[in-house]
């Protein structure tokens, strides 16, 4: 921060107080696709194969989706369906899964 003085010279201000009030550090809780659909899973109490049953997804592709290993995951039209399915089991929104999904595809992929 700066003062203009009656003579027109600028005095700096010591910011250190100044700074560390103005602005503060937050921590902000973001989850990947694959945390939040294990959330939902261990907080059912479900296990991988009880889901398995639910949805009809094969346990391999629950776990390469809850671990973040879209390369062992079938082409993404199939995908779409298996978060579908998985959407009504943990009775959550499929077009967030879905969007999130989308999103982190993409990523992957590049």
């Amino acid at each position: 921060m700066f003062i203009l003085t009656a003579d027109t010279q600028i005095t700096q201000i010591t910011l250190m107080n100044i700074e560390n009030k103005m602005f503060k550090t937050k921590k902000v809780k973001s989850q990947t696709l694959g945390e939040f659909l294990r959330d939902c899973r261990e907080k059912s109490g479900l296990t991988v194969g009880d889901i398995t049953k639910f949805s009809q997804v094969q346990p391999k592709f629950i776990l390469a989706l809850e671990e973040g290993r879209y390369e062992d995951l079938p082409d993404p039209v199939y995908v779409k369906g298996f978060l579908r399915s998985l959407s009504q089991v943990y009775h959550a929104a499929p077009d967030k899964i879905l969007v999130q999904y989308l999103s982190e595809y993409q990523i992957a992929k590049n």
